[in-house]
Parts: structure tokens; C-alpha cells; sequence
């Protein structure tokens, strides 16, 4: 409760995570995200694209897709076929505490995979992500609270590993300026010594 209260007691400073709306144009790709595609056995096509139309906002968002090459015989199960785009790293004073908000969207669920599609940070890593298996039609906001690591760098990646296709939108990583202690840890109360 002492978190959630130097939470609610902290203002939002403006987003510093540039393009995490997805808005240019696909022949001005950003240099900044970084596309990982890793390689596997699996006979999937995968593809990272800015789609328009249906957006949570603006007129453009991030789909990620993977889709057997041969649909009458589509895999059970994923090797290690996998898409993430790695958003660019953002510089803030470590112990920064950051409010990481992502938008998503996945219509008919992921196959193959137990982790489906994931939203994670720099800072909790891959165990620590959100993870989204079944389909939900509406956009739904999904939001990490993390401390920036010693390095005094953040990023965030979106990622699939299963078929389907997930879109992203509206992605922003905001530092909290804390105002109140309320989230500092309470000293152990001292033993009375009998």
C-alpha cells in the first residue's frame, strides 16, 4: 500500500522513448528501433510492419506476424522461431523509477508457443514480462513500474514467438518524479533486549 500511495504521489514527467507511436511513414524506417529476427527450423514467415487503419492512436501501429509458410501443415509447436523490435535506450539517472505503458492488440490468439506474444524492459528482463496467449479485439493497456539499472539506461522490446499476429501502439516510458518518501523502505524495528 506504501508503494502504490508514493505511486499515486509521484507526477509523470513528459515520455521520453521517441517514436513509440509508430508514426512514420515505411520508407522512413527508424533507426532507432532495432529489429531481431532469430532463425530457426521452423517453416514460419515472420514480418515486423507499420500497418494503418485501427490504430489505439495516430493513424499507424506495429504489427508483428508469424504464419506457417504452409498452412494445411502448420506446426504444432515452435522451435525457436521469434520477432522483437528493441525500442532505442533511453538515458535517465539510475534508481530512476519509470512508467513503461504499451498499448496491444491480438485478435485471434497465438499457437505454438507458451509465451505468445510479450511486452518486456531492459531492466526486469524476459522473466518478468507480460505474456498474452488469447485473443482480445480491443486495444488494452498494459503498464511496468521498473528502477533504472546501475547502467542508467532503459528499452523496452515487443516480441511474438508463435503464430499469430499482435500489434503495439502508443509506447512511452515516462520517469516518476517523486515527491514524497512514501516508497522508501521502512527500518526493521529494533529488538527490546530483556
Amino acid at each position: 500500500w506504501r508503494c502504490r500511495e508514493g505511486l499515486r504521489r509521484s507526477p509523470l514527467s513528459q515520455h521520453v522513448l521517441p517514436d513509440g507511436g509508430f508514426e512514420k511513414s515505411a520508407n522512413q524506417r527508424s533507426t532507432q528501433w532495432r529489429l531481431q529476427e532469430v532463425p530457426s527450423l521452423d517453416e514460419v514467415k515472420m514480418s515486423a510492419r507499420r500497418e494503418q487503419g485501427g490504430a489505439h492512436s495516430g493513424k499507424q501501429s506495429l504489427c508483428l506476424e508469424i504464419k506457417p509458410k504452409y498452412p494445411k501443415n502448420a506446426p504444432a509447436a515452435l522451435e525457436r522461431s521469434f520477432i522483437a523490435l528493441h525500442s532505442p535506450a533511453v538515458k535517465l539517472t539510475p534508481g530512476t523509477l519509470v512508467r513503461i505503458t504499451v498499448w496491444a492488440k491480438l485478435k485471434n490468439g497465438v499457437s505454438g508457443s507458451v509465451d505468445g506474444a510479450m511486452i518486456y524492459d531492459s531492466a526486469g528482463g524476459e522473466p518478468l514480462a507480460v505474456r498474452m496467449q488469447s485473443g482480445h479485439t480491443k486495444w488494452t493497456r498494459y503498464t511496468l513500474f521498473r528502477r533504472v539499472p546501475a547502467s542508467g539506461t532503459i528499452h523496452v522490446t515487443l516480441a511474438l514467438t508463435g503464430m499469430g499476429k499482435v500489434y503495439f501502439d502508443d509506447v512511452s516510458i515516462e520517469p516518476l518524479r517523486s515527491t514524497t518518501s512514501a516508497m522508501a523502505p521502512r527500518p526493521a524495528p529494533e529488538k527490546s533486549r530483556r
